[in-house]
């Protein structure tokens, strides 16, 4: 699997979509965003807090800071979208991050 590849301090997007047994999209009871640098610590996140923003039925997204990697080499980024409840779901999400040029 190919990573993208953004600039530091670009605004990444994950999202997620939820579909109950049927294949509808469908509110998860609870959506919970974690996601990390590299092998730093964990942010965990609880829908409705921002930066989580529900799209429509199912469909969620977050735009996350990647401000502040200077380098040397890339920075990789892990998400995770947990959805319990309504819908039981994982919905995984990486990518690297490159310094600035200037």
């Amino acid at each position: 699997m190919s990573l993208t590849i953004y600039e530091s301090g670009s605004l990444v997007t994950t999202s997620a979509a939820f579909v109950n047994e049927a294949g509808a999209a469908t509110d998860p009871s609870t959506i919970v965003l974690k996601y990390k640098k590299d092998a730093g610590a964990t942010t965990v996140i609880t829908a409705p807090s921002s930066p989580i923003v529900r799209d429509s039925e199912g469909n969620y997204h977050a735009d996350l800071d990647t401000s502040g990697f200077t380098g040397p080499g890339l920075q990789q980024w892990f998400a995770e979208w947990d959805g319990t409840g309504a819908v039981q779901a994982l919905a995984p999400d990486a990518w690297l991050v490159k310094p600035p040029l200037l």
